[in-house]
């Protein structure tokens, strides 16, 4: 059964809700500063991947300036593993769950 405050699992009970708040507190805490660290790492890495352009237009398709990966649009551009683009869409995937 999940808390209908935080929606943390919880044994149990006749009212759907921790008995102590303490428990929705701390948790929803917890959330909130994984959250805050993740939108730093988002905030820090944003400001790096804005000082340079991502793509360029060569022989009519374009290419990761990172990674040298290549597409004939941008959208089509498959990033290498470790192009701080795919690390980037990564930490947004991060901060989209739960």
């Amino acid at each position: 059964m999940r808390c209908k405050f935080c929606g943390q699992e919880m044994e149990k009970t006749m009212i759907g809700e921790h008995y102590n708040f303490r428990d929705c507190a701390n948790y929803l805490k917890a959330e909130l500063a994984r959250r805050d660290e993740i939108i730093a790492r988002l905030k820090e890495d944003a400001e790096r991947l804005a000082k340079k352009p991502k793509y360029e237009r060569y022989l009519g398709c374009y290419y990761c300036l990172y990674c040298d990966d290549i597409g004939v649009e941008i959208e089509e551009v498959a990033h290498a593993p470790d192009c701080p683009i795919t690390l980037h869409r990564a930490l947004m995937k991060e901060l989209e769950e739960k």
